[in-house]
């Protein structure tokens, strides 16, 4: 559950950081999401004390009604989605109304379908990227679905760094997405399911590599 400006000002001492060599956009999810869903009901309640105004939304709708992503030893319980066909037809839309686009950096949810975007970049399939930033991503039980599963069938060549947060305990599958990537990058933060560490000096740290890894990967301004 998340928004445009949620995020927004959730990366807002990364965006301070990159200006003004890399510039931000925000791609929102088209699903309304609220607190009485069986899934995410309770992630809503959370985010909305702290952003109160904000309209929450998703990209598509999480299945077999868990809050967190699965098993690790059993694949059949990973995250999986509905609704996955429209909200990757949106978001490429989206990347083909702002191209050209060099990297996606995503959370979570978006965080997970950032791999297909890389996919698909990878295959021909939709807007070509340089590279993609994951955080706090779930297992990925959405690779091994229907006509998504043989978008995987070969490591990814995209540059990708994958983060995930030691004390997650909703997303647990940087791993296993790191994975999906000829040659992935990994970093650990020591928080919790949020994008950026809470702790000052290493969130300025966390944030300082974050910046370098997209300026080593995309075009120069």
């Amino acid at each position: 559950a998340g928004s445009p400006g949620v995020f927004s000002r959730q990366l807002s001492q990364l965006i301070r950081a990159a200006e003004p060599d890399i510039e931000f956009f925000f791609h929102g999810g088209h699903l309304r999401c609220t607190e009485d869903d069986p899934t995410i009901g309770k992630q809503v309640t959370l985010v909305q004390q702290f952003f109160p105004n904000e309209v929450l939304t998703q990209y598509a709708l999480p299945t077999g009604g868990a809050s967190k992503d699965g098993n690790l030893d059993e694949p059949d319980t990973w995250r999986s989605y509905e609704g996955l066909d429209e909200a990757m037809d949106l978001i490429q839309a989206s990347l083909r109304q702002h191209a050209p686009i060099d990297a996606v950096l995503g959370f979570s949810q978006g965080s997970n379908l950032a791999s297909i975007v890389a996919a698909q970049s990878c295959l021909g399939r939709g807007a070509r990227i340089r590279c993609v930033l994951h955080l706090c991503s779930s297992l990925p039980g959405w690779t091994r679905e229907g006509g998504w599963s043989e978008l995987f069938e070969t490591p990814l060549d995209t540059p990708a760094l994958v983060v995930r947060g030691a004390k997650d305990n909703v997303a647990h599958g940087s791993s296993q997405v790191a994975a999906l990537y000829a040659a992935a990058e990994e970093h650990t933060h020591e928080a919790d399911h949020r994008p950026l560490p809470s702790n000052p000096k290493e969130c300025q740290e966390f944030v300082a590599m974050l910046k370098d890894f997209l300026l080593r990967h995309c075009r120069a301004a």
